[in-house]
């Protein structure tokens, strides 16, 4: 792996921080190895998680507040955005690291040209989706990220599984439809026939219903539907034939606070999974160019160095015609007995 840096480096971190001599060194030698990196294989990310982790515990063994320094420098503008392939090729090689030797070679036949963000993705799945994933050629970070929600809805489905006692339960009456219920819509032309939801309020015989597919995408839409268009979820337990009030306000007010606290976590864990994915296309976008400006460089350098030896020949060849030329003139002169 090439481990020098493909431009000077400026260092904005306080390395006396990491108190020894042979830490401050280390830490200029990991970022120079770091930078002289540019991301080509699975391998090589691979190394550089492994050096970055290396340093790591050195830190903590032998630097007073090693982990918060560790964690400093890593953000610091001595990285500046490409702390996001830093911090995945940390995570990434502690993951690997913790795989079966018949999986890390699995992997390591697959993936060696896949982006950081599909491999950050790849740590978050389980074993058996691993190892089907990596089989069936590469993947992006979105793709990944599909196949990982999919399985999570197959092993929900497989555990909530309705036992014979609960599909019994004869459905509430439509009269006992009231704010903070949970529902399953029906008789939509909308699409959104068997979505599951919660009433958020009610308003001149409808309900405004907020779906959860709407708060897994990030989003606050309620829907209005109608009575004859929603029923009860078939998990809710029946209540008293002669119940009138399903939930009490302090119930009402409870679940809407409860769906709008799921709704502000959904929208951060979506930004943040945007922005390091943009982060991600960002780097590699960056580090190709460096690559192709690499390139570049060399093979101006290679014609620099061509047209140096080629004015260098013909200045040889030059030399050697005029000192021909200046010999073949002095025997003529010496056989005609010219003088001057």
């Amino acid at each position: 792996m090439n481990t020098t840096a493909p431009f000077a480096i400026a260092y904005n971190f306080d390395y006396d921080r990491f108190t020894k001599p042979d830490l401050q060194t280390k830490a200029k030698f990991t970022l120079g190895s770091f930078f002289g990196f540019v991301r080509q294989t699975f391998d090589g990310l691979l190394e550089i998680g492994r050096s970055l982790q290396d340093f790591y515990l050195d830190c903590l063994a032998f630097c007073p507040n090693g982990k918060k320094v560790f964690s400093e420098w890593l953000a610091s503008p001595d990285f500046g955005a490409s702390r996001y392939i830093a911090s995945s090729a940390m995570e990434i090689y502690a993951w690997f690291e913790k795989l079966p030797v018949r999986s890390q070679k699995l992997i390591r036949q697959n993936v060696q040209n896949w982006s950081v963000s599909a491999l950050r993705q790849l740590t978050k799945v389980s074993h058996d989706l691993v190892k089907e994933l990596v089989r069936s050629g590469k993947k992006t970070a979105a793709q990944v990220k599909q196949e990982s929600g999919s399985e999570g809805a197959r092993e929900k489905g497989n555990k909530q599984a309705p036992s014979t006692e609960v599909s019994q339960t004869p459905a509430l009456p439509t009269a006992e439809l009231a704010p903070g219920m949970r529902i399953v819509v029906k008789e939509d032309k909308a699409g959104w026939n068997g979505h599951s939801g919660i009433i958020m309020s009610k308003r001149e015989g409808e309900f405004w219903v907020l779906l959860d597919h709407t708060v897994s995408q990030g989003m606050e839409v309620k829907h209005l539907l109608k009575p004859h268009q929603i029923e009860p979820e078939a998990q809710q337990p029946v209540k008293k034939a002669n119940s009138q009030e399903l939930f009490t306000a302090v119930d009402v007010e409870q679940k809407i606070a409860d769906a709008i606290s799921s709704i502000s976590f959904a929208n951060a864990q979506y930004n943040r999974e945007k922005a390091e994915s943009e982060q991600g296309r960002f780097i590699e976008i960056r580090d190709a160019a460096l690559q192709a400006a690499k390139r570049e460089i060399q093979a101006a350098q290679e014609y620099s160095r061509a047209i140096s030896a080629m004015s260098f020949a013909n200045a040889q060849k030059t030399k050697i015609c005029s000192h021909n030329l200046q010999r073949k003139r002095m025997n003529y002169n010496q056989q005609n007995n010219v003088t001057f």
